[in-house]
């Protein structure tokens, strides 16, 4: 599913997600299925993990210093 990984930024923020509409179960969990977090370290507070965050500050210089 990482595979399917994809980021846009704009002047103000950077949008992650995923090509595949089921991610967000993984994400969250559902009842019948416990989370397989993907993104979020903590998904209910939406802290990330320390790798997704510093990704999201590459992409973030890359769009502002090019």
């Amino acid at each position: 599913m990482l595979e399917g990984l994809s980021s846009q930024a704009d002047a103000s923020s950077v949008r992650v997600g995923f090509d595949k509409g089921y991610a967000t179960f993984h994400e969250f969990g559902t009842k019948h299925m416990p989370r397989r977090g993907l993104l979020f370290a903590n998904a209910e507070t939406g802290e990330l993990a320390p790798d997704d965050a510093a990704l999201v500050i590459d992409i973030l210089q890359q769009h502002l210093f090019s």
